[in-house]
């Protein structure tokens, strides 16, 4: 029995999108269908806009209402979400994130089962920048001794750091738990040289720092080492969850239909830099 599925595609003008449709024939058998409950929109969205056609959206959540043959792990019924890594073809060179839509259809491999009790709209910002911290925090060992910087808003770094037992120190008062704030515009080597110095920095910015060294300099002298984290594995992912879940952390979010008036909306709220955190 063939599947329609409702999508809200880009256009070629950044910002506007388009509803359409495409119709799955059937699932193959690693996977899944899912009814889209919540889906969170992040700034990297707005940097895959005006590519005509494709569908965005790579922080969504739904509910299984059809599983192929060969799925064993997961039922219908079963809450869900998506990593940014949401299947490997294996055939072409990069996939159509596709969960700005009322279905998506997924390689159950690659999706996890949302603890009991969190909700669906604050679980989809955890699968792009929850799990992008969590691996910073776990696969750099940071003991709970460390003492941890973090640049940029961070409202979920913030979070983990905090969970995670560490001395966290923000760039900026924005309202969250830390331990103390440094304002950007104080950063000069003479003040550096009298702070008390890091383990590790947080980076949580999309654009380029001003002066790499000058932030490097708030780091001990045998900690001076830069690492990537973008996406997570699936055990990475399992464990940010069960961790999350724990220490109830949750994005603070805006809230807006899933239609395309509400994208629209949440997407210029975003592309502007309007949204709170």
């Amino acid at each position: 029995m063939s599947i329609v599925i409702n999508q809200f595609a880009s256009t070629d003008r950044c910002g506007e999108f388009k509803s359409i449709s495409t119709t799955i024939k059937a699932l193959s058998y690693h996977e899944i269908l899912i009814k889209i409950l919540a889906c969170g929109v992040c700034y990297v969205d707005c940097s895959y806009m005006g590519r005509n056609g494709d569908v965005l959206g790579h922080e969504p959540v739904g509910r299984v209402v059809k599983k192929g043959s060969s799925v064993e792990r997961l039922n219908v019924g079963d809450i869900v979400g998506t990593s940014f890594l949401k299947f490997v073809c294996l055939d072409c060179r990069e996939c159509n994130m596709n969960a700005f839509a009322d279905h998506q259809v997924c390689d159950s491999r690659f999706e996890y089962k949302i603890p009991e009790g969190m909700k669906p709209k604050f679980a989809g910002p955890l699968f792009c920048s929850g799990v992008a911290v969590f691996n910073a925090l776990y696969y750099s060992k940071v003991p709970p001794t460390d003492r941890v910087a973090v640049i940029g808003i961070g409202q979920l770094t913030i979070q983990f750091c905090h969970a995670w037992g560490v001395h966290c120190t923000k760039q900026e008062e924005i309202g969250f738990v830390v331990h103390d704030f440094l304002a950007s515009k104080d950063l000069t080597p003479e003040y550096i040289d009298t702070l008390k110095k890091y383990d590790i920095i947080i980076n949580t910015v999309s654009t380029s720092l001003v002066d790499w060294d000058l932030y490097l300099a708030l780091l001990k002298p045998d900690q001076k080492s830069i690492k990537g984290s973008h996406v997570g594995g699936r055990y990475a992912i399992e464990l940010m969850l069960e961790f999350a879940k724990r220490h109830n952390i949750k994005p603070t979010i805006e809230e807006y239909p899933l239609d395309l008036d509400g994208l629209h909306a949440a997407i210029a709220c975003s592309e502007k830099n309007q949204a709170w955190y």
